[in-house]
């Protein structure tokens, strides 16, 4: 992730990059900090918070935290934004306050309010509307990225995914494009073999390939793995059930030994 990719064209006051405290922050605390920068006003006007209408001036933003993250990078998570406007508080580069359902967000960096508060007096009302604009439709796009990583793993970044020593494990999925499960590992099939001695594992999961395809209003949404170990489980009892009932009784066995050694006494 590179500021640039992020946020094109931000003018930042020179003596923030040369703050020592800016230094000692992440690169998603500075990362917060930049979308906040970017989205907050540059002239009073009102906002509405749910029927509660708020005058922000020059260098505030009123927003969730939620909202925050959804303009941020895909990768930074909304505990990611808590904490970092937490710590920018802490170094009394932002300040917040609480709102009907909203916060107030304020830059209180001197050099960085100092900027906004300059740019206030020059900014025409046609850059306001394009900012608000693309306030929206970022937030469109952020809505559509959290959808995304529903369906998916997202590791947050480099090192996070060097630290770990196991592969990411994929969800198993059944796909109606190819009529089939997939990420089925061969370690999941062998630890179902060792579950489920009695059953022949390929041959179970074609039957419930076909039984999906034949229903596929009743087949699930989600959770593969529930829905294969119920199948298994079943099908594991079944076969215990028949056992039992083809098993022959031994006092019936005993009996008839009995009998045989009667007749052929007598």
């Amino acid at each position: 992730m590179t500021e640039n990719q992020a946020i094109p064209y931000l003018r930042i006051p020179r003596t923030l990059w040369d703050d020592p405290v800016w230094e000692e922050l992440s690169l998603i605390q500075q990362h917060v900090f930049h979308i906040i920068f970017k989205h907050v006003c540059y002239s009073s006007r009102k906002h509405d918070d749910h029927g509660h209408i708020i005058e922000l001036e020059p260098g505030q933003m009123c927003a969730t935290i939620r909202q925050i993250q959804a303009l941020c990078h895909a990768s930074i998570s909304k505990n990611d934004v808590e904490r970092s406007i937490k710590k920018l508080i802490l170094v009394d580069f932002l300040r917040q306050e609480v709102r009907h359902h909203k916060s107030i967000i304020t830059i209180s960096h001197r050099d960085t309010y100092e900027l906004i508060k300059k740019a206030s007096e020059t900014r025409s009302e046609t850059t306001l509307r394009q900012d608000r604009d693309n306030f929206e439709t970022e937030k469109k796009k952020g809505k559509k990225v959290k959808k995304e990583k529903k369906d998916r793993i997202i590791v947050p970044n480099d090192s996070a995914a060097a630290e770990s020593s196991e592969p990411a494990k994929l969800k198993i999925v059944f796909s109606f494009q190819k009529n089939s499960f997939e990420n089925i590992q061969p370690d999941q099939i062998l630890a179902w073999q060792l579950a489920y001695p009695g059953l022949n594992i390929h041959e179970e999961l074609l039957r419930m390939q076909e039984w999906i395809l034949a229903n596929r209003e009743r087949a699930p949404k989600s959770n593969f793995q529930a829905f294969i170990v119920r199948w298994l489980t079943r099908g594991q009892n079944n076969l215990s059930a028949r056992a039992q009932i083809q098993k022959p009784d031994s006092r019936a066995i005993m009996n008839g030994k009995r009998q045989t050694e009667y007749d052929h006494a007598y």
